[in-house]
């Protein structure tokens, strides 16, 4: 597989439309992930699911200072940028999915070659 393909694995908030989204590649797929029709496979998805549903487990973490849970989120300027300081905002992650199609990274292609 070319090195920009990769899995897509997508965040859902409780924010309607695409501010409710997020989303992050999985990087270089084995061929073996890719089924005979071009499109990932179960096995795929499972493992790449899998990732999501760790990523939003809450961790409890306990040290001498006390104890804190730590949880998912996505990060968004709610500020103008121009304005000083600027405001950030941190939207829970409820949900993640995966995507029977492969994605492209464009970032990681070969310069000059098409997809």
């Amino acid at each position: 597989m070319s090195p920009q393909t990769a899995g897509l694995l997508v965040f859902n908030m409780d924010l309607p439309g695409h501010r409710g989204k997020g989303r992050t590649y999985l990087p270089f797929p084995s061929t073996a992930d890719s089924g005979t029709t071009g499109q990932n496979t179960t096995t795929y998805r499972t493992r790449a699911n899998a990732i999501g549903t760790a990523l939003r487990t809450l961790t409890t973490v306990s040290g001498s200072g006390g104890n804190g849970t730590i949880s998912f989120g996505i990060t968004k300027q709610v500020s103008m940028p121009h304005i000083r300081p600027i405001i950030y905002d941190i939207d829970m992650v409820t949900d993640s999915s995966t995507n029977t199609r492969w994605a492209t990274q464009k970032r990681r292609s070969f310069y000059g070659e098409g997809d």
